[in-house]
């Protein structure tokens, strides 16, 4: 995956046109999102397509598919692997390229034949003799443009499409299950899929699922391989509303790694150094902090007033106001 897409796992709710973020395709949250997912060839006829295979939704195979923004260039008879550019030092591709009979593509649809993934362009997958082409921005700024995708062969990524498309299933048919409990252990189950989307989806679903959720969710804090989503599942926790957690053992442990680490040497931006264990860490400590604020667990608070103590001393953290700002709330002056 490349950085610009990696970048959307934690900032998919910012506006695309902030900071010349633009578009590129994202294989999790077209498959999560989809309601149809196509196979296709061209067709006679201006921007047709005939479906090859259904492999999500109910539209019939033979049936065609009129998509406008992927209609190959009639007098454009290139191979896609000459139309692949090393931007910026080339002019890239950024139309929908040109196709053969034999080519195929895979496009991720919602109803009314609307992108999953911002446009159609970004919601598509060609392949073409054994390789995958997608378009996506490699350089911010620059454009969305066709790229050869992640060095994967048709057959990988059709296996990953796959794989995605199933972690979806799972999660539909875990949500129709009308057993609360059951439900929700089964939902919870996919936060060890180690996709983002899946992730972020599923912890939505179980924060609006009352106590049962975060009792599901609760052991899932103590699997350090995790530690990238603790934040977020802390987050859903203090949204189910449930009074009977405790929360404790996470400032706990939080205060016995800074106590370790603020002796170290931070990068300046080290709050938003993802991917890094300090910045991990801090948002763990700060969503466990406003869980026990939400969620008004007074019993947690001897464990808050402990780590005061690492945080006075500790310079990286005591400048983070956010931080200061909640354990105050807690603790008062």
């Amino acid at each position: 995956m490349t950085k610009i897409a990696s970048c959307f796992l934690l900032f998919a709710c910012i506006p695309l046109a902030q900071a010349g973020i633009r578009p590129s395709f994202w294989p999790s949250k077209c498959a999560w999102e989809a309601t149809d997912v196509l196979e296709l060839a061209v067709a006679p006829g201006a921007a047709r397509f005939r479906v090859v295979a259904s492999i999500k939704g109910a539209t019939q195979p033979g049936s065609i598919k009129v998509l406008p923004e992927l209609a190959p260039p009639p007098d454009d008879h290139s191979l896609l692997k000459d139309l692949l550019s090393n931007f910026p030092y080339l002019h890239p591709y950024e139309i929908a390229p040109p196709i053969r009979d034999v080519d195929r593509l895979i496009v991720f649809l919602l109803p009314g034949d609307k992108p999953t993934n911002w446009t159609i362009l970004t919601s598509a997958i060609w392949f073409q003799d054994g390789v995958a082409y997608s378009f996506e921005q490699t350089m911010n700024p620059g454009p969305t443009h066709l790229v050869a995708y992640s060095r994967q062969n048709e057959a990988l990524v059709r296996a990953n499409i796959s794989h995605l498309l199933k972690l979806r299933e799972t999660f539909d048919h875990a949500v129709a299950n009308p057993n609360v409990v059951a439900r929700v252990a089964e939902l919870a189950q996919l936060l060890k899929a180690g996709d983002d989307v899946v992730t972020r989806g599923t912890l939505a679903q179980l924060a609006g699922e009352g106590p049962e959720a975060a009792h599901a969710l609760r052991p899932f804090l103590d699997d350090d391989s995790l530690l990238n989503e603790h934040f977020q599942i802390l987050d859903s926790i203090a949204a189910t509303g449930a009074r009977d957690i405790r929360l404790d053992w996470v400032i706990r442990s939080e205060t016995e790694y800074w106590a370790q680490t603020c002796q170290q040497r931070f990068d300046e931006n080290w709050v938003r150094n993802y991917g890094q264990p300090p910045s991990y860490h801090y948002l763990r400590l700060v969503s466990a902090l406003k869980t026990i604020r939400t969620l008004g667990i007074d019993s947690d608070l001897p464990a808050v007033r402990q780590f005061r103590d690492v945080l006075n001393q500790c310079r990286q953290l005591n400048q983070q106001q956010e931080l200061m700002d909640i354990t105050t709330t807690l603790l008062g002056r």
